[in-house]
C-alpha cells in the first residue's frame, strides 16, 4: 500500500511539473503615440515578463502594449511609416533583419525599434 501511494504522490508530481522547467521567457512593448519601448528577457514565466516590458515601456511613455511575447530565443520588433513587423530568431541579427523585411512589407523606412534575447 506504501508503495502504491509512492508511485501515485510521484506521478502526480510529475504531472503537475512544467516539463520545461528551465524555460526563459521574453517580451517587448511598444507605444505607436510616442515611441516609448521597453523589453524584459529571462523571467520564469510569460506573464512575468510581458508585465515587466509593459512597466518598462510605461517609464518612458504612455499606450504601452505588450507586442511580442517569446522564450528561449531573440525577438525583434521593427516600425516604418504604414507598417511594423517582428520576428524571433535564435540568432539576434536574424530576428533584427527579419523583423526589418516583414515591415518592409507594409510600410517603408522601417528600423528595430526592440528587440532582446533570453539566455536560453
Amino acid at each position: 500500500m506504501k508503495k502504491r501511494i509512492l508511485v501515485v504522490a510521484t506521478l502526480l508530481a510529475l504531472l503537475t511539473t512544467p516539463v520545461f522547467a528551465g524555460d526563459k521567457y521574453g517580451a517587448l512593448a511598444y507605444s505607436s503615440g510616442d515611441g516609448a519601448w521597453g523589453w524584459w528577457a529571462d523571467a520564469n514565466d510569460q506573464a512575468s515578463a510581458s508585465r515587466n516590458a509593459l512597466a518598462k515601456c510605461q517609464e518612458h511613455g504612455s499606450g504601452c502594449k505588450v507586442v511580442l511575447e517569446f522564450w528561449n530565443t531573440c525577438a525583434a520588433f521593427a516600425v516604418g511609416q504604414g507598417g511594423y513587423g517582428w520576428a524571433h530568431s535564435p540568432d539576434e541579427n536574424a530576428a533584427q533583419s527579419s523583423a526589418v523585411q516583414y515591415c518592409s512589407q507594409h510600410g517603408t523606412d522601417c528600423e528595430v525599434k526592440v528587440w532582446a534575447c533570453t539566455s536560453r
